[in-house]
């Protein structure tokens, strides 16, 4: 959508860790959960204002092209996932089954014996779509960010709304959109945090901040941020918590060591969250469905399943883009 800022890829990646961490059940995870995927959300609409190629690019071109990078790892796993169900089924007593409305409606198979949602990759889809339209034929972003999340509440609490076949994911879609304007109405002074423009005690003055924020709101909130599940508990409690989490890691950047090997490999991974999703979400169903197999404990679980889960991910990322593209809509490299 516009140039490439390299703070921002490392912003991408260190919400990923995040993901996994959180995945991992690691110390702590009540809090991450409350913001590490609305900051992703965040951060496309970012990079919106990147550059004003959005006011000249057709819809239909648009959402092609984000289709092929988006939807196309998306349902590379899936079929992955259904095979890997299918080949456990084949050698065990187990039996797979599978739901078409889940695989359609929610972007993955919930019902296997490999449970897994890649939700995040078709809801950013449509939030992506949703808002340039938005961009595209209103007037006034703020008021459509507002709505968004109203639209949102609306489709999950209020009937007959809530009752409706696709309510939860237009929810889901509406508050995903609702993230992205925020992160295009404050692009700003996010693009100042990231660069370093403030001072740096600016930057720890609006960590520390936004940290106290964070707890005080999930602590206040009846029902932790499962974007997943569609469920926010106090919306006004979540979002605060959401926006408070999100601006607290955009705040910290500024300080990743400026390490070549450590920037490169943050850089890498902010470029391939797209497939680092699917590829981490396959990888933990497998963990957990081996674990759950054999019992399998030990101290520190939480360490052990983030390590394994972190270099198999990463690696077969790494191998993908290398040598299989087409599975996350890159054409072959020559």
């Amino acid at each position: 959508m516009g140039k490439r800022i390299e703070g921002v890829d490392i912003l991408r990646m260190l919400a990923m860790l995040l993901v996994m961490y959180q995945h991992a059940n690691g110390p702590y995870s009540l809090y991450i959960l409350a913001f590490h995927m609305p900051v992703f959300f965040i951060i496309t609409g970012f990079t919106f204002t990147l550059s004003d190629s959005w006011k000249y690019i057709k819809v239909k071109d648009f959402i092609i092209k984000r289709a092929k990078v988006i939807l196309i790892a998306n349902y590379s796993f899936i079929l992955l996932n259904i095979i890997l169900n299918a080949l456990i089924s084949t050698f065990t007593t187990q039996q797979f089954s599978i739901s078409f409305k889940t695989l359609l409606l929610l972007g993955g198979n919930d019902q296997g014996l490999l449970p897994m949602t890649f939700w995040f990759l078709p809801i950013l889809f449509f939030a992506d779509v949703f808002f340039l339209l938005a961009l595209k034929n209103m007037g006034n972003v703020t008021y459509f960010t507002i709505t968004s999340l109203l639209f949102s509440y609306i489709l999950t609490k209020c009937a007959p709304f809530s009752t409706f076949l696709v309510s939860s994911n237009l929810s889901k879609i509406f508050m995903g959109t609702f993230f992205i304007g925020v992160g295009y109405l404050l692009s700003k002074p996010i693009r100042q945090l990231i660069s370093g423009a403030y001072k740096p005690i600016t930057n720890i003055v609006v960590a520390f901040v936004s940290a106290i924020i964070l707890v005080v709101f999930c602590n206040l909130n009846y029902s932790p941020f499962y974007m997943f599940m569609n469920s926010y508990g106090n919306y006004v409690y979540a979002s605060i918590a959401a926006l408070a989490g999100s601006t607290l890691l955009i705040s910290l950047v500024r300080f990743v060591p400026k390490i070549t090997f450590v920037n490169n490999l943050l850089s890498w991974g902010g470029r391939n969250t797209l497939s680092l999703f699917p590829i981490h979400v396959t990888y933990l169903a497998v963990i957990v469905f081996i674990e759950a197999k054999f019992n399998f404990q030990i101290p520190l679980l939480w360490l052990f399943n983030l390590t394994i889960l972190s270099v198999l991910t990463f690696v077969t990322a790494k191998i993908i883009e290398d040598h299989f593209p087409f599975m996350i809509g890159k054409k072959i490299l020559k």
